[in-house]
């Protein structure tokens, strides 16, 4: 089993047009695509990579959030977001 950085029904928090969500992880996945070459055309890149680079996503009521997303708290959110700033 692959250890996740969240679990299921365990609330997360994200950004989602400008705003600050949180929600309970109602599924997860691990995106690993044998076909990484960025350098094809955007319909290759489509047909081998529908879930994007390989990633951590997890399904909320609010859509798809990737673990580089998602965060334990608001705090840590917020946190995230004051260090971009700087």
């Amino acid at each position: 089993m692959t250890n996740f950085a969240f679990d299921l029904g365990q609330v997360i928090y994200f950004m989602r047009d400008n705003r600050i969500h949180s929600a309970s992880v109602l599924a997860r996945m691990i995106v690993e695509n044998a076909h990484d070459d960025w350098t094809c055309t955007n319909e290759q890149v489509k047909l081998f990579t529908p879930f994007g680079k390989n990633n951590e996503i997890y399904g909320t009521c609010h859509g798809l959030t990737s673990a580089e997303d998602a965060f334990g708290s608001k705090e840590a959110l917020i946190r995230a977001l004051l260090e971009e700033e700087n």
